[in-house]
């Protein structure tokens, strides 16, 4: 998140707050269809490949068999 042009850097603060709230006995537990429903609540609108990126970058992504 160093890039100073990066237009998605409030998303991606967003998004790392949203999945900090799925921790489950420290696993993410939070995939890109809850994370993306969470975003559209707070009024911000991305396509599913935008979010997935973005949660791919932050190393976010969902535990497998939690």
């Amino acid at each position: 998140m160093a890039n100073p042009y990066d237009k998605y850097a409030q998303v991606k603060q967003r998004v790392l707050a949203i999945s900090g709230q799925g921790l489950y006995r420290g696993r993410r537990t939070y995939g890109y269809r809850r994370v993306k429903a969470l975003l559209d609540q707070d009024g911000i609108h991305l396509a599913d490949a935008t979010v997935i990126r973005i949660m791919r970058q932050l190393g976010v992504q969902a535990s497998k068999y939690v």
